[in-house]
């Protein structure tokens, strides 16, 4: 290979031998001035062309990751809200419960009495379905003026136990009611008076909530 290489450099000097000045000069002139030329005004602004339209679609290409990415964030954040909102939905939905519930939440109470063998005589122990009322909650933004998207209306069902029973037995009554605390009511008024012959006079209402309507609350 090395010969090879020689025998041509050879031939190649030897034949530059031959050359007269004017041929040296043209063959010099061509390599130092013509071929730069031709580089400079054609094979240069060419791989200009080539380098700055790389450059444009690479940044083309990284918009368009950069806005997929983008997408694909705002989809995870939907999906992970979507997930957050039925999970809320489902917590709304345990806190309403029937006015079936309601004589359930009498009958246990009244069997867990005669189960404790407690001494109280119910004047009143049920559920006041002609009572249903309505409530309206309206947040406040900073500025208190209500923010009329947030606002929704639940119903409310009273429940009103009236008794008579020894003290002991009316601390054993709250222990059985507080028993029932993972379910969503709400103690509206609770009144104890002790009477002349030592026994007390107990009125509770316990309220639940029967109904929810979100978003369509009625103006008042």
């Amino acid at each position: 290979m090395m010969n090879k290489f020689k025998e041509a450099y050879n031939k190649i000097n030897e034949n530059a031998a031959k050359f007269s000045w004017n041929e040296k000069a043209l063959v010099l002139g061509i390599i130092f001035i013509v071929l730069p030329a031709i580089y400079m005004y054609l094979i240069y602004p060419w791989q200009a062309d080539m380098i700055k339209k790389a450059d444009r679609e690479y940044k083309q290409s990284r918009q368009r990751h950069d806005r997929l990415a983008q997408q694909q964030s705002a989809c995870e954040e939907m999906r992970s809200e979507m997930g957050r909102g039925e999970e809320l939905m489902k917590f709304i939905n345990a806190l309403v419960m029937s006015p079936d519930d309601a004589i359930q939440i009498i009958n246990i109470i009244s069997e867990l009495i005669v189960k404790n063998a407690l001494s109280i005589n119910f004047l009143k122990n049920s559920a006041q379905f002609e009572r249903i009322y309505e409530k309206i909650h309206r947040p406040s933004t900073s500025d208190a003026e209500a923010d009329q998207a947030a606002k929704f209306s639940y119903k409310v069902l009273p429940i009103e136990f009236a008794f008579r029973c020894q003290p002991i037995d009316f601390f054993a009554f709250l222990n059985i009611v507080e028993g029932f605390k993972n379910l969503n009511f709400n103690i509206k008024r609770m009144s104890a008076s002790r009477s002349n012959d030592g026994q007390v006079d107990v009125n509770i209402i316990v309220e639940i909530i029967v109904e929810l309507n979100l978003y369509t609350a009625k103006n008042s």
